[in-house]
C-alpha cells in the first residue's frame, strides 16, 4: 500500500490535507502536524470522511519526543471522524469547542454540541497514541422562541462528549 506523507502547519493546510484523503479511493495517508495550529473561527476543521480502503495517521509529534496542539480557541471544534481508519498520535487537543446552533423562531430546540475534542460517528475507527485532552467542551444550542400561540419555547440543545477532563452544558430553551 502506498502512504503519502503530507504536512500541516496552518489549519488552512490541515484542512487540504484532510480533502486529499478523503478524496482518495486507495492507500495510507500520513499528515504531520509541524506547529501548534489554532483555529481562529467555528467549523474550520474539515470532516474526515475516508472511502473503505483508505487510512489515515495525524501524528502531532515535534521531533523532539513532544507534541505539538490542535487549538481550537474556544470556538472551533477538534477533529470530526464521519467514516473510515485514523490514528491519531503525539498531540494535545486543546481548548476545542463542539457548539449546537439555536432553535429557530418557530420555537425549534437547539442544536446538539457533539464531540469537543474529538466526534466519532458510528462509521469511523480511531486509534489514540499519546493524544491528551485539555479543556474542551461540547455546549448544546439555545432554544428557540415561540413563533405563536401554539409553538411552545424550543427546548435547549444537549452537549455530548465522553472524554475526561472535558466540558458538557445544555442550551437554555427558548421563551414561549
Amino acid at each position: 500500500m502506498t502512504t503519502t506523507l503530507l504536512a500541516a502547519t496552518t489549519v488552512g493546510q490541515l484542512d487540504a490535507d484532510i480533502d486529499e484523503a478523503n478524496g482518495a479511493s486507495s492507500g495510507s495517508f500520513t499528515i504531520d502536524i509541524t506547529s501548534t495550529l489554532t483555529e481562529s473561527q467555528a467549523l474550520t476543521t474539515v470532516a474526515i470522511d475516508l472511502a473503505k480502503g483508505v487510512s489515515l495517521t495525524i501524528d502531532g509529534g515535534n521531533g523532539s519526543g513532544g507534541s505539538n496542539a490542535l487549538d481550537g480557541g474556544n470556538v472551533a471544534r477538534g477533529l470530526f471522524v464521519y467514516s473510515g481508519q485514523v490514528t491519531i498520535e503525539n498531540l494535545v487537543i486543546q481548548d476545542a469547542a463542539a457548539i449546537g446552533s439555536a432553535g429557530d423562531s418557530g420555537g425549534g430546540g437547539g442544536g446538539a454540541g457533539l464531540g469537543g475534542g474529538l466526534f466519532v460517528a458510528s462509521a469511523g475507527v480511531v486509534t489514540l497514541q499519546n493524544v491528551s485532552f485539555s479543556h474542551d467542551s461540547a455546549i448544546g444550542g439555545n432554544g428557540g422562541i415561540g413563533g405563536n400561540a401554539n409553538a411552545g419555547p424550543g427546548a435547549g440543545g444537549h452537549g455530548a462528549s465522553d472524554i475526561a477532563g472535558g466540558g458538557t452544558s445544555g442550551g437554555r430553551g427558548g421563551p414561549g
